[in-house]
């Protein structure tokens, strides 16, 4: 373990704790905390998990900071991080911004913040006044606003094909974000590649392509994102 080159009998605390983060995906996420000793050494973690440093991490020291810089900041980046010496440690959690977004509404909001945004609908909590849509109630102090936003759309839809037997198909569809998650589904089923079936993404384009076609391949098939989906029909010519 690196605790057991410690040449002073204090232990190391820390002056200024972890503070949580709230980044927008494909951001960068920056931890800091401020130790009582100046170079001593730290671990970081991820849940349990020791991090190492590398392309997804960096980890910096700065006289009494310590750093851990989480590069390009992912949906599966969100939890909860520690900085950990040999006798404390501090934690906190990194939510990724992507999908949703929260903002407070007050009554004392301005009426020209709200009329930024459309399409917004308030709800009351239990046991608070009852908000009209698009209005707050002048007894409400604060209430959540939650967005949702579309970020995994198609902005090209999946056509119809007509193949002859023995022969390829390729579907393909344009994603708003290069490299967003599919699904590619005949039907209700979903799709795994294989010798029958190639999924490929080339920037904002994915593709399936289906192999050796027969009739039995012919139907429904649907690229599905998180936000959309688009679906069209495989014909077989014999």
């Amino acid at each position: 373990m690196f605790f057991k080159n410690a040449t002073t009998a204090l232990p190391v605390t820390f002056k200024q704790e972890l503070q949580r983060l709230s980044v927008k995906e494909g951001e960068c996420g920056v931890f800091c905390c401020e130790l009582s000793k100046s170079g001593a050494a730290v671990e970081w973690r991820k849940g349990r998990v020791i991090l190492k440093p590398g392309e997804k991490y960096e980890m910096k020291q700065e006289g009494h900071l310590t750093k851990l810089i989480i590069n390009n900041v992912e949906e599966s980046d969100a939890g909860k991080y520690t900085c950990k010496t040999k006798h404390s440690q501090s934690s906190a959690e990194l939510r990724v911004r992507g999908e949703s977004e929260i903002f407070m509404a007050s009554k004392n909001t301005p009426g020209r913040f709200l009329s930024m945004i459309s399409n917004i609908t308030f709800f009351c909590e239990i046991d608070l006044p009852c908000i009209q849509q698009n209005h707050l109630s002048a007894d409400v102090k604060e209430v959540s606003l939650k967005i949702k936003t579309k970020n995994h759309t198609l902005t090209k839809e999946v056509e119809n094909l007509e193949v002859k037997e023995g022969d390829s198909a390729a579907f393909c569809c344009e994603l708003s974000k290069p490299g967003a998650p599919v699904d590619w589904r005949k039907g209700r089923v979903i799709l795994k590649a294989g010798y029958k079936y190639e999924m490929k993404q080339e920037r904002g384009l994915t593709k399936l392509i289906v192999n050796n076609v027969e009739e039995n391949d012919a139907g429904k098939y649907t690229c599905k994102t998180e936000d959309s989906q688009s679906t069209a029909e495989l014909t077989v010519k014999g």
